[in-house]
């Protein structure tokens, strides 16, 4: 059974990155936004994949890895915070959704 909400999982990631983000917020928003909406499917997907049986551990890290690097090339660049910005920003966020992703996921991907 599905555990994880994808809306909610990222609203949790807004939250934990507003703050970080702090002057830069207005300028990098909309980009958060979106980054954290497409980790949020990720997410999702992922444990809906686990439950089928058709992604493996491996395959898991690989696939959020990539998304991950992605969207903090984004936030760095189209959002015009940086790279420390993004990564601290980032890091909240995901720990932030540690507990929640690997329990759904049924190992440790956070």
């Amino acid at each position: 059974m599905a555990t994880l909400d994808v809306n909610k999982v990222a609203e949790d990631m807004l939250a934990k990155m507003k703050p970080i983000l702090g002057q830069n917020w207005e300028k990098a928003k909309e980009y958060v936004k979106e980054e954290s909406a497409k980790l949020a499917l990720a997410f999702v997907k992922m444990e809906a994949q686990k439950l089928a049986g058709t992604i493996t551990e491996q395959q898991a890290k690989i696939l959020f890895d990539m998304q991950k690097n992605a969207s903090l090339a984004v936030l760095a660049a189209a959002g015009g915070i940086g790279d420390l910005a993004a990564a601290q920003a980032m890091n909240a966020a995901l720990g932030a959704l540690k507990d929640p992703v690997n329990q759904a996921l049924g190992f440790k991907l956070l």
